[in-house]
């Protein structure tokens, strides 16, 4: 008996985790001659835990007996797994009929988070599921790791990642820092609408000018802070049509084309602007109170 449980507790311990930990603990627990615990799982029904979580055990040396993921539940030598639906979450119960330590049930609880999604996995998930699937999935994702800066970006670009997914990318890991940041933030379409309302932003002779919601090929909300009790900022990524921006440095080459005798080509590529605005509440009412251009360059 305790050659089997320091057995499964080595097992176990390869697929350590910090996930519900806390609960885990506190939910830890003698009973019927073994030990308990439980946790609540947001985001999973019962059959999607029993579905994820089978392979997870048997992976890692658990000796599984069955598994019935409709009934939620499930059962290997000295464990068995119970998920039901509570509200709006799953609550997932771990019971050991060898008396597992609490180190050991709250290993297997471990089992139940999943790694955070990074860029390596987008372009895996490209390159075997559509577009709509890979975007399906980001939005589901529990948590992200995802590399944004321009070098990531254009590491995705390479390896054939569509701008949808990427634009999608962008709106996670935007959404995520949004929440984090105030429950009360301004929604993308939102911001369109007062970008909309204010017809043009600029900087040092750039200006990117808005005339209708259809002007945008793509728009995410990069990051946003609070800069003050009433105030926030955003930074913000979109595509424009190349004839609603004007870009300084284009146009001058153009214009030293025009000099020359030659005609200059016809610009017609979207423009990747980012802009960083500025809003302000007053009285209940957010309203952007400045806006400026950071980046503005033709795609190549």
């Amino acid at each position: 008996m305790v050659v089997r449980t320091l057995f499964i507790a080595a097992v176990a311990a390869l697929a350590a985790s910090a996930y519900g930990e806390s609960d885990c603990a506190k939910n830890f627990h003698a009973a019927g001659g073994g030990t308990e615990t439980s946790v609540s799982v947001a985001g999973r029904t019962p059959e999607q835990v029993i579905i994820r979580l089978g392979p997870r055990l048997q992976a890692n040396g658990v000796v599984m007996k069955t598994s019935e993921p409709k009934r939620g539940q499930l059962q290997a030598v000295g464990l068995t797994v119970a998920a039901e639906a509570s509200g709006t979450k799953t609550k997932v119960t771990f019971r050991s009929s060898l008396s597992a330590d609490q180190a050991t049930l709250c290993r297997y609880v471990g089992m139940l988070a999943d790694p955070p999604l990074t860029n390596n996995d987008v372009v895996r998930l490209r390159e075997r599921v559509s577009d709509e699937e890979t975007v399906r999935r980001i939005v589901a994702a529990i948590d992200i790791r995802f590399d944004l800066t321009e070098d990531g970006r254009t590491t995705l670009r390479a390896r054939k990642v569509s701008p949808k997914v990427i634009a999608a990318m962008m709106q996670r890991a935007g959404a995520s820092t949004l929440s984090a940041a105030n429950a009360d933030e301004r929604t993308e379409a939102q911001i369109r609408a007062d970008l909309l309302a204010r017809g043009r932003i600029g900087r040092d002779n750039n200006l990117a000018t808005f005339r209708s919601d259809a002007d945008f090929g793509e728009f995410v909300v990069v990051a946003t802070r609070p800069i003050a009790s009433n105030m926030r900022e955003y930074k913000v990524s979109m595509l424009l049509p190349r004839e609603n921006c004007q870009i300084a440095v284009e146009d001058m080459e153009d214009a030293a084309t025009g000099f020359a005798g030659e005609r200059p080509g016809v610009r017609t590529k979207p423009v990747r602007v980012e802009a960083i605005l500025h809003y302000t509440n007053e009285q209940g009412v957010w309203s952007m109170t400045g806006a400026e251009i950071s980046h503005l360059q033709s795609i190549r």
